[in-house]
């Protein structure tokens, strides 16, 4: 039964840190997309994107395009810490003398201890589930995340002749 709790736990953990990690990304993609109306929002309140605004002063690059560079890199660079933390924690126990499964073996604690009956990958769940949803919460509910954005869109459409002689 130790194997299906370790696989189950596990299949958990790893989709918690897969949304957590992707729901991230896609913050900061989305950033980058709507780049036009976010960077005028900034600057109607008078401020300026300071690395995109420096490298649009030194190099002449267009700012929008750096600041999309940018929210990418930052997503991707986020995503990929948050990633790396979990791997860390869930292998963490393996490689720790003993190999401990429950707080209460890493503490050398007693069988009787209520420690003894908490596995260590509760620490990751609990860090990826309530933080995960935390961090949705902040960056969602910032004023300039519940702003409707839109971009114009080109679109081709095909009319028949005899549409387009009536």
């Amino acid at each position: 039964w130790a194997f299906i709790g370790n696989v189950s736990g596990r299949a958990i953990l790893t989709t918690m840190v897969h949304i957590v990690a992707s729901g991230v990304m896609g913050y900061f993609l989305g950033l980058a997309i709507f780049a036009e109306s976010y960077l005028g929002d900034v600057r109607r309140k008078g401020r300026v994107p300071i690395f995109a605004g420096l490298l649009r002063l030194i190099f002449r690059f267009p700012e929008k395009r750096v600041f999309r560079v940018q929210m990418i890199l930052i997503g991707l660079t986020l995503a990929t810490f948050l990633h790396g933390l979990f791997n860390f924690m869930v292998t963490l126990p393996d490689m720790l003398p003993n190999r401990p499964e429950t707080f209460g073996d890493l503490l050398k604690l007693s069988e009787s201890n209520f420690l003894s009956g908490i596995p260590i990958l509760l620490l990751p769940s609990f860090l990826y589930i309530v933080g995960g949803f935390w961090l949705f919460t902040a960056l969602f509910y910032r004023q300039e995340s519940v702003k409707e954005r839109g971009r114009l869109v080109t679109t081709d459409t095909f009319v028949r002749e005899k549409m387009a002689e009536a």
